[in-house]
C-alpha cells in the first residue's frame, strides 16, 4: 500500500515561539513607523495599505530563521506494528552500581560516556560470546522444529563459530585465575593396596588422610583400560546436569565399584551411595546395573564421586546416565563436570584451541544424516556442541569480566568518568535513552519502517507516551519515572495488543506486529506474564524482552514479609516469622527488631550475615500490657466493650554500613488482638461420638471456650444440668447470649423450661447468634416439627413427611451448586479438587429423611440410589431474624478421621462454625454494635460497614424509617455521612459503604436520630488506610528468567540492555514497507522569496502612484 501526507513545519535553529514573536513585534514596528509616513503623504485607503504591506513583507524576512520546510512523507509497502511497553514501577528508579564493570563500560559506550573513539574498551571477547550464544541459540530453537534441516543448521553453527574464533585469533588476554578446571573429572589411585573391595580403599589410611600415589584428570566419567593390580581409585567432579527432571545412572567395572551423589548440592558430606557394581562385570551397559529416578535441577552443581577398587586381572569402571528427555550419554562426557584445577594455568591460546576444536573441528567432523536412525543421532550431536557451545560462551564472558575489571581499575580518567555517569544513572533513565538517544537510539532506527506506539506499564494501567501516527519524531525525554509500587507485565501489554491490532485490521487480517518490553522483570502484581505471552504468541505477535539492571547481588538488606497470624488473643504471645532477604559479606553484624506505631523496640534479635537469598527469623513476644495500655489510653466508658483492638507495627531489618538501599528494610506487621475468645455452647441427649470429638476438637483451639450440657439416656444425668459451670445450660437469657454459637443435638423438648427454648429461638433471632442443628437417628428434630407452636420449630429449615422412614441409607454425597460455591465447605483449595473430595468422604451410617423448606439454601445432598433421582438434603440453612441456622441431616463427620485424622475434620467444623456465627463486632456499647468490615484498606478503596443498633429494650432496631448514619471522621473532622440501610429479617442489622477512602486514621461512630441523643452512643471503632508495603525493591536484581521465558513462550527473543542493537534485525521481519521522507527547505526556494518580493514591488508600485517617491 502506497500513500503519502504532506506537512509543513519549521527547521531552523530557533524556536519557533521565538522567531513568531521577534516576527511580529517588527512587523508592528515596520507598520508604526511607516504609518507615520503614509498619514501626511498618502491618501485613504492606501495610507493604510502602504504599511500592511510592508510589515508583511518583514515577517515573512524574519520568519526565514525558523526555517520553514514543507515535507512529503511517502509510505511503501506494508507497515508492522511495534508496541514499545516501558516498565515504570518502582524498582526502575535502581542504580546498578553493583553491575559487574564489563556491562557498566559496555553500557557506558553504548550512551556515549565513553567515547569509542578513544578506544578504551575492546568488547571484542564480548562479541564473540554473543556469537556463540546465537550459535547454540540457534540449535536450540531449529531442533524444536518439526522437520528441521541438520546439516543447514551444522554449516550455519560452523559459520558463526568460525567467525567468533577468527576475532579472537589475533588477540591475547589474560585469563582470570581460577580454582576449577572446566570438562574433566579428577582422577586419584593408592597404589599397592590388596583385595578387591571398596573397604580396602576405604579403611586404608593414606586414603583417610587424602595421600594419593597419583593425581590426574579424565575427560569423561570412565577410567583407562588395564592401569594394573592392587589399586584403589577415586574419580570425583562437580556435576552439571543439562536438564530439569529425573535422571537415571548406569554403572559397569572390574573389581567392585559405587558410585556415589550428593542430590542436594555440592557438598561431599552429604553424598551417598546410588549405585554399585558389586563384582565383575563386561564393559557394557546392563539393565541390572542402572539406579533409581534421581531428581536433579538444570545448571545446579552436585557433588559426584567413582570409587573403584582393583584386584587383580583386567581393571576399567564407567558411569553413564539416561536424562530426562530421554537421551542417553554413557559414559557421561566431560562438559558436565567441573573439578579442582591444578597444574598449569590455562593460557588464551589453549581456550581459543578448545574452542576450536570442540566446536569446528567436532561440527565438521559431523557426517550429514542418510536416514531417519542418523538423523537422531545427528541430532543428539547438535545438542551436544550447543551445550559445549554454552560452556565455552560462558568462560569469554568471566574472561571479558575479568580484563573489564582491571580496565576498570587503571588510571585512565575517560573510564573512571563513564562508570561515574553510569553509577549516577536509573534503569528508567538508562532504557529512555536507550530508545531516544537523537543519533542512535532504537526508536530514531526503527521510525521509517515501523508503526511506532510507546507506552508506560504503571500499576495496572498503560499509558501512551509517544508514537509516530503523526510522523513525528521521538521526543528527547519521556519524563520522570512513575515509581509506582506494583508490576504487571501481563495484563496491560495484552489488552493494548488486542485492542490495537483488532481496530487495524484490514480485510480480515490483523497487520503484522511484535510488542518489545523494557523491564527489570520483577512481575508481581496480575495475571501470569507468561500465559500472556503464550495468548500473544497464538496471535502471532512475538515479545522481544529488553533486561534493565545486575544479574549480580550487591550486598544488601531486605524484609521480604512477614508471617504472622491476623488476629490473636489479648493474653497470648504473638508468634511469627520475618522473611529477610540476607545478601551481606558473611560474618558481617545486624540487628533484627519489631516497633511499635512510637518506635519503641518490643522484640529483637542479633543476627550474622550469611549470605542468604530468603532467610527465616523467628519472634515470639507477649501483646497482653501492650493491649491493657492501649485500652487504658482510649479511656472508655464501662458500657463500651472492645472486641477487635487493632495493632501497627514495623519489622525492621537495622541498616548495616555498605548496604544497596536501606529503603527496603522494613514492613508493616498488622494484627488484631481479640479481646475475648468464641464462645459454644453444645447441647445433647446422650454422649455420641459426633458431639464428643466436636468438644475435643474446640477445646483444642486456644481461640474458643466450650461447654458441652449432655442429659438423657447415656447420660450421667436425666435432667439438663444448670449453672453457671463450664458444662451447664445458663441460669438466664443474658448469660446464654454471651455465647456465639449454639450446637443443639437431639435432646428431648421436656428436658428444657419453656422459657429455656424461648432464649434459645430469642439467641438466634435477636442476638443473632448461630445455630447448629445435628440431628441424629432418633429423629428428635422431627418431634419438634409438629408443634408450629414450639419455639425451636420456627427455626428449623426443614420438614419431614408424615409417614416417611425414620431414616434412610445414603448411596453417596455430593455438593449442590450452591454448596460448590460455599467456601465454608471447601475441604480442598481448589474447587475441582474439593467436589471431588466431597464424593469420598466416608458415608454416614443413616441419613435423615427431611425436605428443605421454602427460602432455605441446600448445600450437601445425600443420593439415595446410583441414578441419584432420589435424594435428601443434609445440609440446608435459613436466615432466623439476626442470626442463620444450619441444619444437618447426619451426624458422621467423625468418620471423616479415618486415616487422614483432623485434615478434613478440623477444617470443615472450623469454617462451618465461622460461618454460622455471626462475626463478631469490632467494639459495642448497650445500643449499637460497630464493625468497619476490616482494620485496614488501601487508598481509593471503601470500608463496607455492619452495625447492629438496639432499642432501649435491647431489641433490635426494625423500624425501615429509621435514620440511622455513619460518621467516618479523619483527625477531628467528619469526612464522610454514610446513610446506612436496614436488611430485612436481620434484626436490627444496618449495612452502608463509604465513599473512596483518602489515606489516614479513621473513626466510626453512629447517629440515630429521633431515637438515640448523640452523647448516648459510645462506641468507636478505628481503621487505617494506607498504600501497602511496595514489593518492588526487595530484589534489586534483573529477573532474567522471567523476561527470558516471556521471550520463549512467545517466539521472541531476550536480549541485555547492552544488546539492544540487535532488536532492529529483530524487527526487521514484521514490516514490508517504509516511511520515505522528502523536505523542501522553503526558505531557500523561490516559493518564499517570490511573495517577499510581489509584496515590496506591490509597495513600489503603490508608492509610485501615491506620488510618495
Amino acid at each position: 500500500m502506497n500513500s503519502s501526507v504532506t506537512t509543513f513545519s519549521f527547521a531552523g535553529d530557533l524556536d519557533i515561539i521565538w522567531v513568531a514573536g521577534i516576527a511580529i513585534g517588527l512587523s508592528i514596528l515596520s507598520w508604526w513607523l511607516y504609518r507615520l509616513e503614509t498619514k501626511r503623504e498618502a491618501s485613504p485607503p492606501l495610507d493604510k495599505l502602504l504599511p500592511i504591506l510592508r510589515a508583511l513583507a518583514v515577517a515573512l524576512i524574519v520568519m526565514i530563521l525558523a526555517g520553514p520546510t514543507l515535507s512529503k512523507i511517502s509510505r511503501e509497502g506494508e507497515l508492522g506494528k511495534v508496541f514499545v511497553f516501558l516498565d515504570g514501577s518502582e524498582s526502575m528508579s535502581i542504580r546498578d552500581k553493583h553491575m559487574s564493570p564489563g556491562r557498566k563500560l559496555l553500557l557506558a559506550e553504548k550512551h556515549g560516556w565513553l567515547p569509542k573513539d578513544q578506544n578504551l574498551l575492546d568488547p571484542t571477547l564480548h562479541d564473540a560470546a554473543d556469537l556463540l550464544a546465537d550459535a547454540r541459540t540457534e540449535i536450540d530453537q531449529r531442533l524444536q522444529e518439526t522437520e528441521p534441516d541438520l546439516n543447514d543448521l551444522r554449516l550455519d553453527f560452523i559459520r558463526k563459530v568460525d567467525r567468533a574464533a577468527g576475532m579472537l585469533a589475533q588477540k591475547r588476554y589474560e585469563l582470570p585465575p581460577s580454582s576449577e578446571k572446566p570438562s574433566v573429572l579428577k582422577h586419584e589411585l593408592w597404589l599397592d593396596l590388596q583385595g578387591s573391595a571398596i573397604r580396602d580403599l576405604t579403611g586404608n589410611d593414606k586414603f583417610k588422610s587424602e595421600e594419593p600415589d597419583f593425581i590426574g584428570y579424565l575427560k569423561s566419567a570412565e577410567s583407562p583400560m588395564n592401569a594394573g593390580d592392587n589399586y584403589g581409585r577415586k574419580i570425583s567432579a562437580l556435576i552439571i546436569p543439562p536438564e530439569d527432571g529425573e535422571y537415571v545412572f548406569w554403572i559397569y567395572a572390574d573389581d567392585e565399584c559405587v558410585l556415589r551423589l550428593n542430590p542436594a548440592g555440592q557438598r561431599t558430606e552429604g553424598a551417598r551411595e546410588i549405585l554399585k557394581s558389586p563384582d565383575y562385570t563386561q564393559a557394557v551397559w546392563q539393565e541390572n546395573r542402572r539406579s533409581k529416578p534421581i531428581p536433579l535441577q538444570a545448571n545446579q552443581r552436585y557433588y559426584f564421586e567413582i570409587l573403584h577398587k582393583e584386584g587383580s586381572g583386567d581393571d576399567f569402571c564407567a558411569v553413564g546416565w539416561t536424562l530426562p528427555s530421554g537421551r542417553m550419554e554413557r559414559p557421561i562426557p566431560g562438559r558436565r563436570f567441573v573439578s579442582p584445577a591444578g597444574g598449569r594455568q590455562e593460557s588464551f591460546d589453549d581456550l581459543r584451541s578448545r574452542i576450536e576444536a570442540d566446536l569446528i573441528q567436532s561440527a565438521k567432523a559431523l557426517q550429514a544424516p542418510r536416514d531417519e536412525e542418523m538423523k537422531t543421532d545427528f541430532a543428539g550431536s547438535l545438542k551436544s556442541l550447543s551445550e559445549t557451545a554454552r560452556i565455552h560462551e560462558i568462560r569469554l564472558r568471566r574472561t571479558f569480566d575479568y580484563y573489564a575489571e582491571r580496565q576498570a581499575r587503571s588510571d585512565s580518567v575517560g573510564i573512571r568518568d563513564a562508570i561515574l555517569a553510569f553509577d549516577q544513572s536509573a534503569r528508567w533513565q538508562r532504557a529512555v535513552r536507550l530508545l531516544n538517544k537523537r543519533d542512535s537510539g532504537i526508536l530514531k532506527q526503527l521510525e521509517k519502517t515501523h508503526l511506532l506506539e510507546v507506552r508506560s506499564l504503571s500499576d495496572f494501567d498503560s499509558r501512551r507516551l509517544w508514537d509516530n501516527s503523526d510522523q513525528s519524531s521521538p521526543p528527547n525525554d519521556f519524563g520522570d519515572c512513575p515509581e509506582t509500587r506494583r508490576t504487571d507485565l501481563a495484563s496491560s501489554v495484552h489488552a493494548v495488543t488486542k485492542n490495537r491490532t483488532g481496530n487495524n485490521q484490514k480485510d480480515g487480517q490483523n497487520p503484522p506486529s511484535a510488542a518489545v518490553i523494557l523491564s527489570d522483570g520483577f512481575h508481581n502484581s496480575g495475571a501470569s506474564p507468561l500465559e500472556a505471552a503464550k495468548l500473544l504468541a497464538s496471535r502471532d505477535i512475538p515479545i522481544h524482552t529488553i533486561g534493565l539492571g545486575s544479574e549480580l547481588s550487591p550486598p544488601d538488606l531486605a524484609v521480604l514479609m512477614v508471617e504472622h497470624p491476623a488476629k490473636i488473643l489479648k493474653d497470648d504471645r504473638l508468634r511469627g516469622s520475618i522473611i529477610i532477604k540476607d545478601e551481606l559479606r558473611p560474618g558481617t553484624p545486624f540487628k533484627v527488631s519489631i516497633e511499635d506505631e512510637n518506635g519503641s523496640v518490643v522484640w529483637e534479635e542479633k543476627l550474622i550475615g550469611n549470605k542468604q537469598s530468603r532467610r527465616k527469623v523467628d519472634f515470639d513476644f507477649s501483646i497482653e500490657s501492650m493491649v491493657e495500655e492501649r485500652m487504658s489510653e482510649l479511656g472508655l466508658d464501662r458500657s463500651v466493650v472492645v472486641n477487635a483492638l487493632p495493632f501497627r507495627m514495623k519489622a525492621r531489618a537495622h541498616p548495616v554500613e555498605g548496604e544497596a538501599r536501606e529503603d527496603n528494610n522494613e514492613r508493616s506487621l498488622r494484627f488484631d488482638a481479640i479481646t475475648k475468645r468464641n464462645r459454644l455452647l453444645i447441647i445433647d441427649g446422650r454422649p455420641r461420638w459426633e458431639t464428643r470429638y466436636l468438644r475435643n476438637l474446640f477445646q483444642r483451639d486456644e481461640r474458643w471456650e466450650v461447654s458441652l450440657a449432655v442429659a438423657g439416656p447415656g447420660a450421667s444425668t436425666d435432667s439438663l444440668p444448670r449453672g453457671a459451670g463450664t458444662d451447664a445450660f445458663p441460669e438466664d437469657r443474658r448469660t446464654l447470649f454471651a455465647f456465639d454459637l449454639l450446637v443443639l443435638g437431639e435432646i428431648s423438648l421436656e428436658l428444657f423450661k419453656p422459657e429455656e427454648l424461648e432464649w434459645i429461638r430469642d439467641f438466634v433471632a435477636s442476638r443473632g447468634g448461630g445455630l447448629i442443628l445435628i440431628d441424629g437417628p432418633r429423629q428428635k428434630f422431627r418431634n419438634y416439627a409438629k408443634d408450629q407452636e414450639h419455639p425451636i420449630s420456627s427455626l428449623l429449615p426443614v420438614k419431614w413427611v408424615e409417614g416417611s422412614p425414620e431414616r434412610l441409607a445414603p448411596h453417596s454425597m455430593t455438593l449442590t451448586e450452591r454448596g460448590l460455591a460455599t467456601q465454608a465447605l471447601f475441604l480442598h483449595p481448589k474447587a475441582e479438587r474439593n467436589a471431588e473430595l466431597w464424593s469420598y468422604l466416608p458415608l454416614p451410617g443413616w441419613v435423615s429423611p427431611s425436605q428443605a423448606l421454602p427460602g432455605t439454601e441446600v448445600f450437601l445432598e445425600a443420593k439415595l440410589d446410583a441414578k441419584g433421582e432420589d435424594k435428601v438434603p443434609l445440609l440446608v440453612t435459613r436466615q432466623a431474624g439476626a442470626g442463620k441456622v444450619l441444619y444437618a441431616g447426619f451426624d458422621g463427620t467423625w468418620r471423616w478421621r479415618l486415616e487422614v485424622a483432623d485434615e478434613y475434620h478440623l477444617r470443615y467444623w472450623n469454617q462451618v462454625a465461622s460461618w454460622i456465627m455471626e462475626q463478631p463486632f469490632a467494639v459495642r456499647d448497650d445500643f449499637v454494635s460497630i464493625d468497619p468490615g476490616s482494620s485496614s484498606y488501601r487508598p481509593g478503596e471503601s470500608a463496607e460497614m455492619r452495625i447492629r443498633v438496639r432499642n432501649r429494650e435491647g431489641k433490635p432496631l426494625q423500624d425501615q424509617d429509621a435514620l440511622v448514619e455513619a460518621l467516618v471522621w479523619r483527625g477531628d473532622k467528619v469526612i464522610a455521612t454514610v446513610p446506612m440501610k436496614l436488611e430485612p429479617q436481620s434484626g436490627g442489622l444496618f449495612l452502608g459503604e463509604t465513599p473512596a477512602l483518602l489515606s489516614g486514621r479513621h473513626e466510626v461512630t453512629v447517629r440515630v436520630d429521633g431515637v438515640f441523643q448523640p452523647e448516648e452512643l459510645l462506641s468507636r471503632a478505628e481503621f487505617l488506610v494506607e498504600e501497602p508495603d511496595s514489593p518492588e525493591l526487595q530484589n534489586l536484581t534483573c529477573n532474567e528468567e522471567m523476561l527470558r521465558k516471556m521471550s520463549e513462550f512467545s517466539g521472541g527473543t531476550y536480549l541485555r540492555e547492552e544488546q539492544i542493537d540487535r532488536l532492529n534485525a529483530l524487527l526487521r521481519p514484521v514490516s514490508s514497507g517504509r516511511l520515505v521522507k522528502n523536505e523542501i527547505a522553503l526558505w531557500q526556494s523561490y516559493w518564499w522569496f517570490v511573495p517577499i518580493i510581489l509584496l515590496l514591488g506591490l509597495e513600489l508600485f503603490l508608492r509610485k502612484r501615491a506620488g510618495m517617491l
